[in-house]
């Protein structure tokens, strides 16, 4: 034995999609027909995103290979807690944060660019692993709302918020749309002035600030301000 490190016995394992593609195949589920855009690496985890992604119907015609860098894995190891409830325990990444050469960054572009006009909604999935460049996120907000497309925004942790500016909807969680923003968001009210400010700033028509435990605020163009409530739930497993 080990001690004193912890131990964990395998009895199975699963492979999920994540980030953006994780996005894509919930909306898939939800019976909308998705083109996932994106950044794998040249190895065989590439190939695996590439399997899941054909399994849940995704369309993978963007999605573009960047030999000098990984295609990003989380792996989380999970106990049981009283020998039921999943409880994660250890997650390990392997990634590459730099952002993506401009050459690549132009190819990524020039194919949205000629195939944007067939889809009805943008959705911007940041995680901030260097794919959305803040060239490449004005840029593809231009080409969208000069053809009335809607943007909707899930912004990075932390990032500059300016990328997005005139996008049509952004929906930072309590943490990022503090830091977004600079002010503490402990109660609706501060939620709901923070969504304000966000929406002013960036010219958007809405903002959504996620509230885990507490759901969500929303602050509109109009002025229109609303609190959607939620009910709580014990969770073990934030995967997903």
């Amino acid at each position: 034995q080990e001690a004193p490190v912890v131990l964990l016995r395998t009895t199975h394992k699963e492979e999920r999609l994540g980030g953006a593609a994780s996005v894509a195949s919930m909306l898939s589920a939800l019976g909308a027909k998705v083109t996932l855009a994106g950044i794998v690496g040249r190895d065989p985890d590439a190939r695996r995103v590439q399997d899941l992604a054909e399994q849940n119907a995704i369309d993978q015609g963007f999605l573009l290979e960047d030999r000098c860098r990984p295609t990003t894995v989380k792996e989380r190891f999970l106990g049981l807690a009283q020998q039921r409830h999943p409880q994660q325990m250890l997650r390990v990444d392997s990634e590459s944060r730099e952002a993506i050469p401009e050459s690549l960054e132009r190819h990524l572009l020039a194919v949205l660019s000629t195939s944007l006009g067939n889809f009805q909604t943008v959705l911007v999935s940041d995680y901030g692993k260097g794919v959305c460049t803040p060239n490449l996120v004005v840029r593809l907000i231009e080409m969208a709302r000069s053809r009335n497309i809607p943007v909707l925004v899930d912004p990075e942790r932390g990032g500059d918020y300016r990328k997005y500016q005139s996008g049509t909807a952004i929906t930072p969680n309590r943490l990022e749309a503090s830091l977004a923003t600079r002010r503490s968001i402990q109660d609706i009210p501060q939620a709901l002035d923070a969504a304000r400010q966000l929406c002013h700033e960036l010219d958007l028509d809405a903002a959504i600030v996620t509230l885990d435990k507490d759901g969500m605020a929303l602050a509109s163009r109009d002025g229109e301000v609303r609190h959607f409530p939620t009910r709580p739930r014990q969770v073990y497993d934030i995967t997903g």
